[in-house]
């Protein structure tokens, strides 16, 4: 699970180093909570209630738990998702992401894509995560809305919650607007036969613009 964080949050230095060059800015981190869970009610029949839990992770950093009898899902919110999925099963899951759907802030809805794929993969279908009975498999999700290209700075992707980056002080109030956004993800599950889709709504809860030479470092919500 770190290992896939470290992955993500790497590329998005590498990134920001690059539009860094262009004008001086600032990142803003959020504070990124699971909020609900919807699932088919003959999910519960057969699964059982589920649970969610919060774990802190060592840098502050919140990651979230979620449990049936069918599979552990554990996310962690790094400008993208960062995902692992445990089959509690004694059969195999498949993850179906080409028939999934990010839904964002702004309730667009955009196809789901992973942090393997280059950007000229960007417009494939994606692999289905397949996990073993009782195995482990692990990914990053992308809303296809999040890559961009630029001629001068290339390949780069931004949050799912924007923005994830500002300028100036008049960019303050976007931030500020942006805690209390709901986003989620639609990851339709197969075991068997039978597919289950499960909705995962996450909540901004906070917000910390780090602050810079043009910009004054403070937060909002959770992270006040």
């Amino acid at each position: 699970m770190k290992s896939l964080a470290t992955y993500f949050i790497v590329s998005f230095l590498a990134a920001f180093m690059f539009t860094g060059c262009m004008a001086p800015q600032s990142a803003v981190l959020y504070d990124v909570g699971l909020d609900a869970v919807e699932r088919p009610a003959d999910v519960e029949d057969r699964y059982g209630d589920y649970s969610v839990t919060q774990q802190e992770e060592d840098d502050e950093t919140a990651k979230f738990v979620y449990e049936d009898e069918m599979l552990k899902a554990t996310w962690l919110y790094t400008g993208e998702l960062v995902f692992q999925v445990e089959n509690k099963t004694d059969h195999s899951l498949r993850i179906l992401l080409e028939e999934g759907a990010f839904v964002m802030p702004s309730g667009s809805s955009n196809r789901i894509l992973t942090g393997n794929m280059s950007y000229a993969e960007r417009n494939d279908a994606p692999s289905p995560i397949i996990v073993p009975r009782q195995a482990t498999a692990e990914a990053i999700l992308i809303p296809s809305i999040a890559l961009s290209f630029n001629r001068h700075t290339g390949v780069s992707v931004r949050g799912i919650v924007s923005p994830d980056r500002i300028e100036n002080n008049q960019e303050v109030d976007g931030v500020r607007s942006a805690v209390g956004q709901t986003f989620s993800i639609l990851l339709p599950i197969q075991i068997q036969e039978t597919v289950n889709d499960y909705t995962f709504t996450f909540h901004v809860r906070g917000a910390h613009i780090e602050g810079g030479t043009d910009i004054e470092e403070q937060s909002f919500g959770s992270m006040e």
